[in-house]
């Protein structure tokens, strides 16, 4: 295979980590002003003139080092070939990287658009982008430091919102919330895929795979299409019929707990912004500690089976402690990098930094350097209890590991765990463990010559590193079926995609072998092209089976976000509440979930219930304040201004949706505005919004 353009990782590489230490630097420069100044645009402003300050002589430092570099290697030997660019290929590449950003703006962008002063959401990615638009207006139009959750008020912040502050950060520098949400999630999504496809190229050795891992993520195999097709001819359709009703359906099909919510479709990209970021980050870290990996693999198939090798292998310092070298990409300068994305990765991705050490915990088994790895984990530890610590408070309310086996499969029993595995992974895991097993054992591989080793090592080699990788990508999945990290069990699903997202990368390999056949040597002409055909014809079918049911399900997904939500995201509501309230101001307000409110960047004291109690929040106690409250305290005045003194909160909205309020005992609340229109004063009033802010304390 030719050489790898460096474009392919050093481009999504350099914007994810641009991302991660933009962000992280602007936010903690923000922070300890705030803390020094006060809150306020002065903090805020200065705080990004730090950022870009840090960042200037931060270019300026790395333009020195490249030139000196440079110049050291001017008159030396090459190494290692580089790629060679000619037009084919970068077409190839040019105009696949183009169909992964079209594809990415119609998940990500075209359904959370502005327009006329209202926010267009369409119904399958309403859920998630409420809470993204809610945090991302906390940081634009609000001043969220030290950031709580909107929908949670003062109980400080459990969920993973780093991106949203970047996000919201985009737009407070004037960027429209729709393009400050929507282009960073496209941009992260095409780095997640470019990152994929190198994955892929590195494993099948065919720039095939760079297009196809693509097809595979974003068409994700399932049984669905089959399943769903026969029960509509077994009850009396015919195809025609079956086929039109299932184009045409505005819900997910599923035979497992969840799957109606899509949580295995394109959608959950669609929804969690933030989601392409993370796995994008474990690609890259992945990518980083093959090579050491390799080395390794290398290692034990040039050996010979003896103790004195296993004690080499285990033992050596040569495994454990790396050798000092000059090479721009000596191990250290790796560890260095690796741990850029390690440090802030807790919130930015809390499933992804736990799907990403359990993979590197297995690699690291059968590597080379394993100081690197343990270091990692210990910075990795250390920063997530510390920024844990520092937003949330307590470890346990983030992180709290308990047993539970199975997932959502029917029972526990391994049969039962194996035929949901089944149901919701399709042919991946099946096809990825045939190629490493079956395929890859018994095939010839003939990149002997261009290594200048022999045929048996290359094999040896590639089988051993294949059958490690695919054991560290299995990892997040047992871990997921084994253990729950949270309070709720169906964050593990994202876990679950770490690994059939990374098995892809093998069913690619196998479906390339099939493309690209082995020739035999004996064999003629027609007899090779015979075979050539009949092993394509087998590939497309396979592909087809492969992807046909994410087919159907990105039409559920156009279906589903045909059912609109519009919300005045600019209305004078907003721009009331922005400018006359304090930027930390708490309201008590119904258990919004996506509303105006939000869009002013304040936070609720009881907002959607779901979205606190899935963020590790208690929810009970507060839901009981939040009835008590709403009730007028059972007609105290008094009563209800001391608790709200107490519990922080400066405002009330009355408005009737306190009457469709949904508590954790699924009892409603005695909601009685006479009462407050007897007993607050009235700040302003919104009729279009059936709405009046109330101030809560005495005027």
């Amino acid at each position: 295979m030719e050489y790898l353009p460096d474009g392919l990782f050093v481009i999504p590489a350099g914007l994810v980590v641009g991302i991660l230490l933009l962000s992280i630097v602007s936010y903690y420069s923000t922070l300890w002003l705030t803390l020094l100044m006060g809150k306020g645009t002065g903090a805020r402003v200065a705080g990004l003139v730090i950022t870009g300050l840090v960042f200037v002589a931060l270019t300026i430092v790395n333009s020195i080092v490249i030139f000196r570099r440079k110049q050291k290697k001017q008159g030396m030997p090459v190494a290692i070939e580089q790629y060679r660019s000619n037009l084919a290929n970068n077409c190839f590449y040019v105009i696949t990287i183009a169909v992964f950003f079209i594809l990415s703006a119609l998940v990500m962008g075209h359904f959370y658009q502005t327009g006329e002063g209202q926010m267009v959401v369409g119904g399958a990615v309403r859920g998630d982008v409420a809470v993204h638009s809610a945090l991302a207006s906390s940081f634009s139009k609000g001043y969220n430091f030290p950031t709580q959750y909107p929908f949670f008020a003062s109980e400080g912040i459990h969920y993973h919102f780093m991106f949203d502050y970047f996000c919201g950060t985009l737009a407070f520098l004037g960027l429209p919330i729709d393009l400050a949400l929507n282009i960073p999630s496209i941009l992260v999504m095409v780095s997640f895929l470019v990152l994929s496809g190198l994955l892929a190229m590195v494993i099948a050795k065919k720039k095939m795979a760079f297009a196809l891992m693509g097809v595979l993520i974003l068409f994700r195999s399932s049984f669905n299409f089959f399943i769903d097709l026969g029960l509509k001819i077994s009850s009396g359709k015919d195809l025609i019929g079956a086929l039109r009703e299932m184009m045409s359906r505005a819900s997910y099909f599923g035979l497992t707990d969840y799957e109606s919510w899509g949580v295995w479709t394109i959608n959950i990209f669609g929804n969690q912004r933030h989601l392409s970021f993370g796995f994008a980050c474990i690609l890259i870290l992945i990518l980083l500690f093959l090579p050491y990996v390799r080395a390794m693999c290398r290692t034990i198939v040039l050996s010979e089976r003896s103790r004195k090798s296993v004690i080499s292998f285990f033992f050596s310092k040569e495994s454990w402690i790396p050798e000092k070298t000059e090479n721009k990409n000596s191990p250290w300068k790796i560890l260095i990098l690796a741990l850029l994305f390690i440090c802030p990765l807790p919130y930015f991705h809390g499933s992804a930094l736990i799907s990403v050490l359990l993979i590197l915990a297995l690699m690291a088994v059968f590597s080379k350097y394993r100081i690197l790895y343990v270091i990692i984990a210990a910075v990795a530890w250390t920063s997530s209890y510390i920024q844990t610590k520092v937003f949330a408070g307590a470890v346990e309310k983030v992180f709290d590991l308990r047993l539970y086996i199975g997932f959502y499969s029917k029972s526990a029993h391994p049969r039962d765990i194996l035929i949901y595995l089944l149901l919701i992974t399709g042919l991946t895991l099946v096809l990825s463990a045939l190629y490493v097993f079956v395929f890859l054992r018994s095939s010839k591989d003939r990149s002997a010559a261009d290594t200048k080793m022999s045929d048996e090592v290359v094999r040896g080699e590639k089988h051993l590193l294949s059958v490690v990788m695919w054991f560290a990508f299995l990892v997040p999945l047992v871990f997921a079926f084994t253990f729950q990290p949270s309070i709720e069990l169906l964050a593990n699903h994202k876990i679950i995609q770490v690994t059939v997202t990374l098995m892809d990368a093998f069913v690619c390999a196998f479906l390339v072998s099939l493309w690209y056949p082995k020739n035999e040597e004996k064999a003629d002409s027609k007899t090779r092209q015979n075979k050539m055909l009949r092993t394509r014809i087998f590939a497309g079918c396979l592909l087809f089976v492969l992807t046909i049911s994410a087919v159907f399900e990105w039409m559920e997904y156009f279906n589903l976000n045909k059912i609109k939500s519009k919300i005045d995201y600019d209305s004078e509501m907003v721009e009331w509440i922005c400018d006359n309230t304090e930027t930390d101001d708490v309201f008590l307000t119904p258990d919004w979930d996506y509303a105006t409110f939000f869009f002013a960047g304040r936070a609720t004291y009881f907002g959607y219930m779901y979205y606190a109690w899935s963020g590790g929040y208690d929810v009970s106690a507060r839901a009981k304040n939040f009835a008590y409250l709403v009730s007028g305290c059972n007609g105290n005045i008094e009563e209800f201004r001391r608790i709200c003194n107490q519990e922080g909160i400066q405002y009330f909205i009355a408005s009737p949706d306190y009457e469709y309020c949904w508590l954790p005992d699924e009892t409603s609340v005695n909601y009685d505005p006479a009462f407050f229109a007897e007993n607050l004063t009235p700040a302003v009033s919104f009729p279009e919004y059936n709405v009046i802010i109330y101030r809560v304390s005495e005027v």
